[in-house]
């Protein structure tokens, strides 16, 4: 069990999609944080009790937000996923807390439904291809390439 909590200031950087964090409040827009977290490495967002919640990651933002048996990463759970890091948030106040659920369920919510929308593209365009014989790719070159010799 945690017993003490290190303040962190976030914020969300949509330029480079990352979630990033600083040890101090930042004194301007272009502050380098000490950490990230990249947004798509974010699978899950787990909302807890007195305004904390969890961040469930990858560790592999090149990694879709959903099971794979990607066979070159050899650090995975059991379910697929490279193992990443849960980190245990609190937000100092209940709107604070409401807007960061918000806003990473929602981004979270926008990129699965990216790529199961994607997923179902591939799976139909895989489907047709495969659906068609090779007798159906008859390409016809229009008549004005084609000269006859007698």
């Amino acid at each position: 069990m945690l017993s003490a909590w290190n303040e962190r200031y976030f914020r969300i950087n949509e330029d480079t999609l990352e979630l990033e964090y600083f040890k101090e409040k930042p004194s301007s827009a272009s502050a380098v944080p000490s950490n990230v977290i990249h947004l798509d490495s974010i699978y899950e967002v787990m909302e807890l009790d007195n305004f904390r919640f969890q961040l469930k990651t990858t560790g592999n933002p090149n990694l879709d937000n959903k099971n794979t048996n990607n066979t070159k990463n050899t650090n995975t759970t059991g379910n697929g996923k490279d193992k990443g890091r849960d980190y245990l948030l609190q937000a100092s106040n209940g709107s604070e807390y409401m807007t960061w659920m918000y806003e990473l369920k929602y981004y979270v919510d926008s990129l699965n439904e990216y790529n199961e929308r994607e997923d179902m593209l591939l799976t139909v365009a895989a489907s047709t291809s495969n659906s068609m014989k090779s007798d159906e790719y008859i390409h016809t070159a229009p008549s004005s390439t084609y000269s006859e010799h007698t």
